[in-house]
């Protein structure tokens, strides 16, 4: 690289670095002037201009400071102290940023958890914030509810790992002879019937015709793929 492009890079560089220095110098002076008080601000400007918008709703810049100090008031009424941490478990959507604001002004912490963790994983990041309040969408409640249907205890997915690693074969092989029953199994087989039936060549013992036994194998006819009508027997 020659010495006039050197120079050119460099000064892109510290034009760059002005301009963040110009637009974040301002958050420096005023250390209390935080998002919420923004969109507060952004809301006696505004008013009923569009904030936010999506497929399910959309918010005004009014709405969206009255809904954000709606969640401010709950986290308030519900203990939440500064520094307190929130988890968030909800898709993308204007509610979601309410939620983020409100319970920010009020001086608590949003963790904001991914929506396709479920079980060990999402355990763990709820446990490695310790959230004094968790805030779960409706369509997501289902994630939560199975433990409380099951009873488990409350570190149930805490020592998951552990104790699905001191599982044994003779632990399998127990339970698997007191719950199977191979008289009542149904094995259903989809795909091209001829080629299932062929089964392994390297392995003829396992073949379907020997697992069936006595009770033979049934073929289920298909459907026609167009009409979905089932032919007749």
């Amino acid at each position: 690289m020659g010495l006039i492009a050197r120079l050119k890079g460099d000064v892109t560089f510290l034009r760059g670095a002005l301009r963040a220095l110009r637009m974040t110098t301002p958050i420096a002076k005023h250390p209390t002037r935080v998002f919420p008080i923004v969109v507060e601000e952004l809301a006696e400007k505004f008013g009923d201009a569009p904030a936010l918008l999506s497929a399910r709703e959309h918010l005004s810049y009014r709405e969206l400071s009255e809904r954000a100090n709606r969640y401010a008031r709950w986290a308030r009424a519900n203990g939440l102290a500064k520094g307190d941490t929130v988890c968030l478990l909800m898709p993308n959507r204007p509610e979601f940023m309410a939620i983020w604001l409100g319970v920010t002004r009020a001086g608590g912490v949003v963790a904001l958890l991914n929506t396709n963790l479920a079980g060990p994983s999402l355990a763990h990041c709820i446990n490695v914030v310790a959230p004094k309040h968790i805030v779960v969408a409706a369509e997501l409640a289902g994630t939560f509810a199975t433990d409380e249907y099951t009873k488990r205890p409350a570190n149930y997915w805490e020592t998951y790992r552990d104790r699905l690693r001191a599982v044994t074969a003779d632990d399998v092989l127990r339970v698997s002879q007191k719950y199977l029953h191979p008289d009542k199994l149904i094995v259903l087989a989809v795909g091209n019937a001829d080629e299932v039936l062929k089964g392994d060549p390297n392995r003829p013992q396992y073949s379907f015709q020997k697992l069936a036994g006595a009770q033979g194998i049934q073929r289920l006819p298909l459907p026609d793929p167009v009409t979905m009508v089932y032919p007749k027997n």
